[in-house]
């Protein structure tokens, strides 16, 4: 067994251990996977590769490892989403087959159109879905923002004034769909075979519908047709859904505000800023 297996093992309970090798067999190997914040791991074993995320990733507003749960039971059997399996809700260790290929960047759906439409695709099936998610499965978008904003610790304060400003204005929302809430590149693969799949569940909740058509607007370039095909999606106003779009930069914006800036960041802030004095 590898060093950074076992760097991994110690992370674990006795528990959590013996579940690992009845449902994979023991390690043969396991690394960290970058920008995972040592809370992600590719392990190996003799039955193949596989993801195992641990219970500490991401303790941020809005996860919730119950809707989670409930929501891959759901998703189970679609070519496209993980196939995921938890140890616990105490300890809620999450194992799924690793799935070969490479992650998305802004440009991709420009180079490779097919995968804009197989995305539109599961966008109308999950806006369509009904499934219960348990007590937490509605998401006020104004507190979501609130939150994340209050967490912004180095936000420039002119701008978080602002800000928060803005967000006493965020109108209340009563129409509600699946959204997956984190559609950005680095959570949609192309896999070996040429198809989508996405990544990473864990903020997904009923909340304002047209918002994962706003993120991927937000983070993705693309042409007009495609623009407009999500407008279409969306079902809701122009004007709401640049509304959104703001909001998913300020998201953006405050998830980075979390530790010291880089430049690129204060200005990223600025720009913010601008447009919505515009």
């Amino acid at each position: 067994m590898s060093t950074t297996s076992t760097d991994l093992l110690t992370q674990m309970s006795p528990g959590a251990i013996a579940w690992i090798n009845q449902q994979i067999g023991p390690l043969l190997s396991a690394h960290p996977i970058e920008k995972g914040h040592h809370a992600i791991w590719h392990c190996h074993s003799i039955q193949g590769e596989f993801i195992l995320r641990s219970p500490n990733q991401r303790p941020y507003y809005g996860t919730d490892y119950q809707r989670e749960q409930l929501l891959l039971q759901a998703l189970r059997g679609r070519d496209w989403a993980i196939q995921g399996q938890f140890y616990s809700p105490n300890e809620p260790w999450l194992l799924y087959r690793y799935i070969p290929g490479k992650m998305l960047t802004a440009q991709s759906f420009l180079t490779t159109p097919q995968l804009f439409d197989e995305l539109c695709d599961i966008l109308v099936w999950t806006h369509c879905q009904t499934i219960s998610l348990g007590k937490n499965a509605n998401r006020d978008m104004q507190d979501y923002l609130k939150r994340y904003l209050e967490r912004a610790t180095f936000a420039p304060s002119e701008a978080k004034t602002q800000a928060q400003q803005w967000l006493t204005r965020f109108p209340k929302v009563h129409c509600l769909c699946l959204n997956h809430h984190d559609l950005t590149p680095a959570n949609l693969l192309q896999t070996d075979s040429g198809h989508l799949a996405i990544l990473d569940w864990e903020y997904a909740a009923f909340s304002a519908k047209g918002w994962d058509e706003a993120t991927l607007l937000h983070s993705f370039e693309l042409t007009d047709a495609q623009h407009a095909k999500l407008s279409e999606l969306s079902s809701i106003s122009q004007q709401q859904l640049s509304l959104y779009q703001t909001a998913c930069e300020l998201l953006d914006l405050c998830w980075y505000s979390q530790r010291p800036l880089s430049q690129a960041h204060v200005t990223a802030w600025q720009q913010w800023q601008i447009r919505l004095q515009q």
